[in-house]
């Protein structure tokens, strides 16, 4: 796996997972080596390839869904089921449940997924 000069990249030092960002990179026979850019004492590093991971992706939800989570997320742990189905999504209902139960979704685990971060799908423009 190659990464390119701003890719964003995962990887473990001194015992815990850290994110950066390749900024040099420098390739020899036997090895390619990446600078990464990242938060914490050193500020960069040299890593080989086989030390880097591609962050995992982050999932999008429609903004009647983060809107819903953002409501609910305290409760959530106490009884999500409950949460689920009494939901008045007003206007945005048939959106909401389209996306909770669509193809190979759970509720469950979106909202599971969604304490990990996510992001909102931006809405496609409309053009006059």
């Amino acid at each position: 796996m190659k990464f390119r000069e701003g890719d964003k990249v995962e990887f473990i030092w001194i015992g815990e997972l850290k994110q950066g960002v390749v900024t040099e990179i420098e390739e020899t026979k036997n090895a390619i080596s990446y600078q990464i850019k990242y938060s914490g004492e050193m500020g960069m590093t040299w890593l080989d390839e086989r030390d880097l991971l591609s962050p995992a992706p982050v999932l999008k939800v429609p903004q009647c869904v983060a809107d819903w989570y953002e409501a609910n997320k305290d409760k959530l742990d106490y009884n999500i089921w409950r949460y689920i189905y009494e939901w008045d999504g007003h206007d945005e209902e048939h959106e909401f449940w389209q996306f909770m139960n669509g193809i190979n979704k759970h509720p469950i685990t979106i909202l599971n997924k969604m304490k990990d971060g996510y992001e909102v799908e931006k809405e496609p423009k409309v053009s006059e």
